[in-house]
Formats: C-alpha cells, sequence, structure tokens
C-alpha cells in the first residue's frame, strides 16, 4: 500500500464479511492511507449495501455515506480482491448546503401560503413559464394538470379585467419599467378572487427584455374585510 500512502486523495480498501453460506452481508474498511485519516474516516465502520453489490457483482460504482462523526463523504469504489478499493470525497458541506436550501424553500413556500403571495417568472427568449406552488393555489389549478404559461395566465384574468392587464405587462415589456396592477381572476369552478400582483422586467446584454419577475397577492378576503368593516378602510390608510 505504499503507493496509496503517498496519494494526496483519501483512498479506502476493505475486505468483505461473509456468511457462512459465503455469501457477502457487509464491507469492512481496513486499510485508510494519510489523507483518508487526516480527512477523518474511520476505520472498521461497515458500509452500505451500495458496496456490498460492488463487491458481489465485480462492478464498479459510487456511494454516499455518513459515517459516525457526521460526515458524508462520496466513495468511488472499484472491486479490489475480496473487496474494494475506493477513492473518497468528502461531500458534507455540499450535503449541508443543499439540505438548508431545500429547508430554506419549504420556509418560503410556507410565507408564501400563510401570506397568500404567489411567484412566477417568464423566461421571455425561451417562453417559459415558471410558477410557485403558492401561485398554483391561488388560481387553483395543479402544476401536474396545467402547464404554465402566458396565454394560459391570460385566459385565467377575468374577461373584463383582460385586455387591462394585456396592455400593463406589454407596455412593461416596451419600456422595462416595473408594474402594478390589480386583477380578477376566475377559478375553474368558477369562483372570482382578486389579486394584486406586480413586477419588473430584466433585459439581456443588448438590451432586449429578456425575463420577468413578479408576486401576486391573494387580497379577496382582505378587501371583503375592509368593505364590511365601516371606517375600517381610513384607520389602514386606504385599501390601495
Amino acid at each position: 500500500m505504499a503507493v496509496l500512502d503517498r496519494l494526496p486523495v483519501p483512498v479506502a480498501a476493505g475486505g468483505a464479511i461473509r456468511d457462512e453460506d459465503g455469501h457477502v452481508v457487509d464491507v469492512g474498511t481496513d486499510y485508510l492511507n494519510p489523507a483518508a485519516r487526516r480527512a477523518g474516516v474511520p476505520v472498521g465502520e461497515g458500509l452500505s449495501q451500495r458496496l456490498v453489490e460492488i463487491v458481489e457483482t465485480g462492478r464498479p460504482g459510487a456511494h454516499t455515506g455518513r459515517w459516525s462523526r457526521g460526515q458524508v463523504f462520496l466513495t468511488e469504489a472499484v472491486p479490489f480482491g475480496d473487496g474494494y478499493l475506493g477513492v473518497l470525497r468528502d461531500v458534507t458541506d455540499a450535503v449541508r448546503a443543499e439540505a438548508e436550501l431545500r429547508a430554506g424553500e419549504a420556509r418560503l413556500d410556507e410565507v408564501q401560503r400563510i401570506g397568500g403571495l404567489g411567484v412566477w417568472e417568464w423566461d421571455i427568449a425561451a417562453d417559459r413559464v415558471h410558477w410557485s406552488d403558492e401561485l398554483y393555489r391561488i388560481y387553483g389549478i395543479s402544476p401536474s394538470e396545467h402547464r404554465a404559461s402566458y396565454d394560459g395566465y391570460l385566459m385565467r384574468v377575468h374577461p373584463e379585467d383582460r385586455d387591462r392587464v394585456a396592455a400593463v405587462i406589454g407596455q412593461a415589456y416596451a419600456d422595462g419599467q416595473p408594474f402594478s396592477f390589480e386583477e380578477r381572476i376566475v377559478r375553474p369552478d368558477g369562483e372570482i378572487r382578486l389579486l394584486r400582483s406586480g413586477g419588473r422586467v430584466t433585459r439581456d446584454a443588448a438590451g432586449h427584455p429578456a425575463r420577468m419577475v413578479g408576486v401576486c397577492h391573494d387580497v379577496t378576503e382582505l378587501v371583503a374585510e375592509l368593505r364590511e368593516t365601516p371606517g375600517r378602510t381610513s384607520e389602514r390608510g386606504g385599501s390601495g
């Protein structure tokens, strides 16, 4: 193993652990080079079913596993004798960052849900539209059943508001200025919701409109409450 000892990357090797019938039930770690020991890879811990499969099938493969110290290593292994030889890479920070990103997305989704805020993005050049989960909920439709598109959005705007909304968005497309408007939408079940919407335009290097992003705030209940409560509008400084 002298050659492996000199490698700057973490390397591990281990042998198969077999049952009485000769079947591989686990794979132990018997050797770590100095780089692996410095990285904190412990000796003797059993690995995953994935490495068992690599030893049994004789085919190379990769495995990501968490060790006892909490570190996460990506092991790229090949069969080696009655065991394996693997190069390891510490991916703890990447896994943690991904988990934090997912947690942040979940928190953002919850904030949007509680506040009735939906977010959308329109890639103008590719004509691709992305809606947040809350925006789908506001519109009463499912992302699995309805593909978001600009034309599809306009068709869900109340017929009496549709031309005005299209004109506002068209003007923003032309001049690149931020925009806002109030709109009514019609859900598939016929329910009408009132939204306050706004957004902005970003341009490419040539100055052409490249992307629009915006938010929609479902204010249906808020406006109904203000209308039903005498004096409430003036107390809050108006409803607009």
